[in-house]
Parts: structure tokens; sequence; C-alpha cells
């Protein structure tokens, strides 16, 4: 992964959340600062995914498209490695 997501909290020091931006910054990694926010899904990626997720559900249950359909528009039209029904393993196998 390209991106770390450094989480912070409102009592955390700026000084630790700047040395841990920094050090994801030397190790050549895309540093997002964010905030924490107990009871939610947690990381941002794990956020938008959720909101995506259900929305290409919906999609397949209202009959506007097949899950192969979703999955082929998300692949060819934005490029994704994947679409959203075809995880599969996920990033665990390097998207194979």
């Amino acid at each position: 992964m390209k991106v770390i997501e450094t989480i912070y909290a409102d009592f955390t020091d700026p000084e630790t959340t700047e040395t841990m931006l920094e050090l994801t910054r030397r190790i050549g990694k895309h540093a997002a600062r964010v905030k924490d926010m107990p009871g939610t899904y947690g990381f941002v990626g794990n956020r938008v995914y959720a909101a995506m997720r259900r929305e290409a559900q919906k999609i397949v249950e209202d009959g506007i498209a097949t899950e192969e359909d979703v999955d082929a528009v998300m692949k060819f039209g934005r490029n994704w490695p994947v679409g959203p029904f075809n995880r599969g393993p996920g990033s665990r196998s390097g998207w194979q």
C-alpha cells in the first residue's frame, strides 16, 4: 500500500503525530492525517469502501446491473484492480 493513515485523538501530542507523519514520508509512503472517531468504521479507507460496497449492493438489488457488470465498470472504467464483488482475498494476495 502506498498510504499510511496516521490516526490521532484529541489527547495525542501534536509532536507525536508529526513524528509519525515524517516517518511515513521517510519510508516513501503517502502520509494521511486522520482523526480518531470511536464507534465508526475506523480508517478512512474502510469507511469509503463500506459506503461504496453498500451502493454497489443496492445497484444489484434494484436490478440496475449484475455483480459482474458492476465489477467490470469499476475495473475497466475506473482502473480498479478488481470490482467490489470480486475482492476475494484482496490485498492479502496482491490482488491476484
